[in-house]
């Protein structure tokens, strides 16, 4: 069981078992992960059009390869530098990830799986916020698509 944020009246934490979260009741086929479950981090508001989850990558750090298949938004809530990959190790970025760079992330860039490396000597935090009104976007269903 994950703890997770609801809308549920009174602002407490509540549970969901986890094949709620994982496959089973997310609209992804059995075996695909949300971007959350392969990260590690637990969800803090957890609604059935929105999703949101807490990143943090300490200096040198990499966070793990992850596959978007909604668009999200990206909140740089503690900034450094770093450097984003591609899910086959391809460099696609380098550069400062300033504090309060807020991003939005659209349906053109998916399904986007990637990973941030922080080069830097400071913790980066991100806040992704992710947005649910379409179905998923599944590899087999879109054209290549370049992760940043």
């Amino acid at each position: 069981m994950s703890e997770v944020r609801g809308a549920d009246g009174d602002g407490r934490p509540r549970t969901v078992p986890e094949a709620a979260r994982a496959g089973g009741g997310t609209g992804l086929p059995d075996g695909l992960l949300e971007p959350w479950d392969e990260l590690g981090v637990p969800l803090m508001v957890d609604e059935r059009q929105v999703k949101s989850w807490r990143e943090v990558i300490r200096p040198g750090e990499t966070h793990p390869t992850h596959t978007h298949r909604h668009p999200w938004i990206t909140v740089v809530v503690s900034g450094g530098t770093g450097e984003s990959w591609t899910g086959d190790g391809v460099l696609v970025g380098v550069g400062s990830l300033p504090t309060g760079l807020t991003r939005y992330n659209g349906e053109d860039l998916l399904p986007r799986r990637h990973f941030v490396r922080n080069t830097g000597g400071d913790e980066v935090v991100f806040v992704a916020v992710e947005l649910r009104i379409d179905e998923p976007v599944l590899e087999q269903d879109a054209p290549d698509a370049q992760a940043e």
